[in-house]
């Protein structure tokens, strides 16, 4: 009788477990690659298969952080689409979030050499992509959604107004701001400029990755006829001008620095980079995740001390 007791419950074990194997391969995930459209603060995303959540979009930009992890991360969603994938059963939405602002319009400018060329046939909707440009300048005076300058060497842009600016694999080139730009993300690029005025200080974030010799400089007044005169060689002292430190030595491989202004000069803050490729990031992640959770629990303590002294009556 026990014998025919454990039978049955064995069998009702293997039937449970064949069903759970059932239900577990049927919600199994089914990853595509994302879309623009698809993408939403707070939602769910994965990075390279691993499971993240969207923190903030700002067009190219992408940031999440792990699951489990508390280290913010970033990349640009227009050079490194592919790393990015949704749920098939999420992703069915065709139109973009509310909120959401729309992928912009794209206008190309390739393979220019020696040349000057001012941009007026653009709107706020659209993004310039400069790409492939050697010994150029190319001036933008209405504002625009953004600029990506990829693969140049020796050019000069100048652009009054937009939201965003990409610099990736560039050598010796010059951005020019005049006005308004929030963010520079700058990734495996030498020897670049970016000049801008003193009034955008503290609202402009630079982002760099992989790059050496990455400046900035600042003017109490930067018009088009400053621009101009440092085109031509001239000396104009500017106010500050501050090196960010490099992101492509052997020693910080993947690391990314975020620079602000911090009231007095810009500072560098380095922030880890997902690349598994490169090595290194687990034990930087990690170290990070570390160093997070010894600043917690020193908080915790103080706090905890803090309370017991008031108790006690201790000052």
């Amino acid at each position: 009788w026990k014998i025919h007791v454990w039978a049955m419950s064995e069998a009702k074990k293997d039937s449970k477990n064949s069903k759970d194997s059932k239900e577990s391969k049927g919600s199994e995930l089914k990853l595509k690659q994302a879309e623009w459209s698809h993408l939403k603060v707070g939602k769910t995303i994965y990075v390279r298969e691993k499971k993240a959540e969207i923190l903030q979009l700002e067009w190219p930009l992408i940031f999440w952080s792990f699951e489990g992890s508390r280290v913010e991360k970033h990349r640009s969603f227009e050079f490194d689409k592919k790393m990015f994938k949704v749920d098939i059963g999420e992703a069915t939405e065709k139109k973009a979030h509310p909120g959401l602002l729309a992928e912009p319009l794209v206008k190309k400018l390739k393979g220019i050499n020696n040349e000057e060329i001012e941009i007026d046939d653009i709107t706020a909707k659209h993004t310039l992509e400069i790409r492939d440009c050697t010994a150029s300048s190319i001036t933008i005076l209405e504002p625009i959604h953004g600029v990506n300058l990829v693969n140049c060497e020796g050019v000069c842009v100048v652009f009054d107004t937009i939201g965003s600016c990409d610099v990736v694999k560039c050598k010796n080139s010059h951005i020019f701001c005049l006005k308004e730009c929030t963010l520079f993300d700058v990734q495996s690029s030498v020897s670049c400029v970016i000049s801008i005025e003193n009034k955008l200080r503290n609202s402009i974030i630079i982002s760099t990755m992989k790059s050496s010799g990455i400046t900035v400089e600042t003017y109490q007044n930067l018009s088009t006829e400053i621009v101009e005169a440092l085109k031509d060689g001239e000396e104009i002292q500017g106010d500050q001008t501050y090196e960010i430190p490099a992101s492509n030595g052997e020693d910080a491989p993947t690391t990314e620095h975020r620079t602000k202004w911090g009231g007095s000069s810009f500072v560098s803050t380095k922030v880890e980079d997902l690349d598994d490729d490169d090595g290194g990031t687990a034990e930087v992640e990690a170290a990070a995740e570390a160093k997070l959770e010894a600043e917690t629990e020193a908080k915790e303590e103080d706090s905890k001390k803090s309370a017991e002294d008031e108790l006690f009556g201790f000052e």
